[in-house]
């Protein structure tokens, strides 16, 4: 991260026809945040949509994992959008 502060974070994808989903996000190379939608065995489309804040550090640095790499679908129409933004 560039400055040490509270950063809000917003995530949104397609889940494809998939019946779970699970996103990690990792900061410095350790979980410490898990997103899960598990569908009960209904393998429906159907928005991803997460919002979250974390205190982080200069230096830090954060990434997200598809754990179902087959769960968010992608295309030129059905867009991933993931957008960081420092609050103080």
């Amino acid at each position: 991260m560039p400055k040490n502060g509270v950063y809000l974070f917003f995530f949104n994808a397609l889940i494809d026809s998939s019946d779970d989903s699970l996103i990690y996000v990792y900061v410095n190379g350790e979980i410490v945040q898990t997103f899960e939608n598990f569908n009960a065995g209904e393998s429906e489309d159907r928005q991803m949509s997460l919002f979250w804040s974390m205190d982080l550090n200069q230096g830090d640095e954060m990434f997200l994992y598809n754990y179902f790499d087959s769960s968010i679908y992608i295309t030129d129409v059905y867009r991933m959008y993931f957008m960081g933004v420092l609050t103080n």
